[in-house]
């Protein structure tokens, strides 16, 4: 909020806030609704000399006539442009009417500017994403941005990086368009979507260039997934507030811990936080009746004693992982249904887990594999002997197969 007379902020008396829980990026901050509560007044000091900012509810509020939620209604911005307070949510429905892309709050002028919260101290409020992004920066990237909740983008070429935010966990899939296109997705904004981005973020999965896309499916317990076209194809791309714990193998994919970014210039608490994140979770993928090899690409930092497990339903066996390392890589030779369960894991801990696999063809002959687990201080690795499967036709899949999935995706 820029300096404007104070009868502008009528509400209530706060007391100053104890803890400061928002993630900040090089160019961007990201708050959520714990940041908010029982605070009177967040200062933008990233809106100093202009910004872009974005917000994320989770939707129509049912018990409100308007369809607004009240506590949503009581954070205020003054919009310099207009002369007039605009709340966080009228910012979230703030949407283009052609294209559904978010409009945010553009803030050209220099000024000190903050959200005023107008709500009592005792009041908690629902889920909410804001997400600030400097001007300066935000006009050096081309970009696409969507709501989970409301996107409705047409099938068409993506003109830049796709960038979808929410308030809540979300589902974002793509169909298989029958094409070449190769990506990399990454848990953050537009802003660290590309490689060699400046807070060294992590791709959550990442195809290779000239690799077919078959589309995908991903559930994402973050607020921002940016995804990076490279071919830039038609794309016929899909987002709502669905949250499956059952997946299909032939996909490839990824789980990750709540709020994660996977953002190495980042402090381990700096973390997005939502009412809707569990400390834990157990995911099926399914493959019958086919069976598949299966490759994990996994980067943990977890503390002793937790663990992730990768449990082989079809034949009875669990790979466990855990310590403080990057691409620890887990291979499961041939099945039909894998599960992956965690619990006790939050902030400061994190972890994300890309998953794909080679579907083995029903006449293929495989000779016995065996698995061994190694374990070290900060390292866990997980591996087969090698095995050498022919199909009738000739054609070598086994873990040949394997590794030609694990090259072409990584995730």
């Amino acid at each position: 909020m820029a300096n404007e007379p104070r009868e502008r902020r009528a509400g209530f008396s706060f007391p100053s806030p104890t803890f400061d829980g928002k993630v900040e990026f090089t160019s961007s901050t990201l708050y959520d609704i714990f940041d908010f509560r029982g605070v009177g007044e967040i200062a933008l000091p990233r809106c100093n000399f202009g910004c872009l900012i974005f917000a994320s509810t989770l939707g129509e509020y049912q018990p409100s006539n308007d369809g607004l939620d009240p506590y949503m209604e009581n954070l205020m911005i003054y919009d310099p442009a207009i002369g007039r307070n605009l709340s966080i949510a009228e910012l979230a429905n703030q949407l283009d009417s052609k294209s559904s892309q978010k409009v945010p709050l553009d803030i050209a002028s220099e000024g000190v500017y903050s959200i005023l919260n107008l709500n009592a101290p005792e009041d908690e409020g629902s889920d909410v994403t804001v997400w600030i992004v400097e001007r300066s920066k935000a006009h050096e990237f081309d970009y696409e941005l969507y709501d989970a909740r409301s996107i409705a983008r047409a099938t068409s070429r993506p003109t830049g990086i796709v960038t979808i935010m929410s308030a809540a966990r979300f589902r974002v899939s793509a169909s298989d368009m029958g094409q070449f296109d190769s990506y990399t997705a990454r848990l953050v904004g537009f802003d660290n979507a590309l490689d060699n981005n400046p807070d060294k973020c992590t791709h959550a999965c990442q195809t290779a260039i000239g690799s077919a896309f078959v589309g995908f499916e991903f559930i994402v317990n973050a607020p921002l997934i940016s995804i990076v076209f490279s071919e830039m194809r038609l794309l016929n791309l899909t987002a709502d507030y669905s949250y499956y714990y059952v997946h299909p193998l032939a996909t490839p994919g990824f789980f990750s811990s709540p709020g994660y970014n996977g953002c190495g210039r980042l402090g381990t608490d700096q973390v997005h936080r939502s009412t809707q994140y569990s400390d834990k979770a157990a995911f099926t993928l399914r493959g019958a009746p086919n069976n598949y090899q299966v490759v994990f690409d996994s980067d943990l930092d977890l503390s002793d004693g937790n663990e992730i497990q990768i449990t082989d339903d079809t034949n009875d066996k669990v790979y466990p992982i855990n310590g403080t390392s990057a691409h620890i890589e887990t291979i499961i030779p041939r099945t039909q249904t894998v599960i992956v369960s965690y619990k006790n894991i939050s902030a400061p801990q994190s972890f994300i887990l890309r998953y794909s696999a080679a579907k083995l063809e029903a006449s293929t002959r495989s000779s016995a594999s065996s698995s061994t687990t190694s374990k070290h201080s900060t390292h866990t690795s997980t591996s087969t002997t090698q095995t050498t499967t022919t199909s009738s036709s000739g054609r070598i899949t086994g873990l040949a197969g394997v590794f030609a999935i694990a090259i072409a995706y990584t995730c």
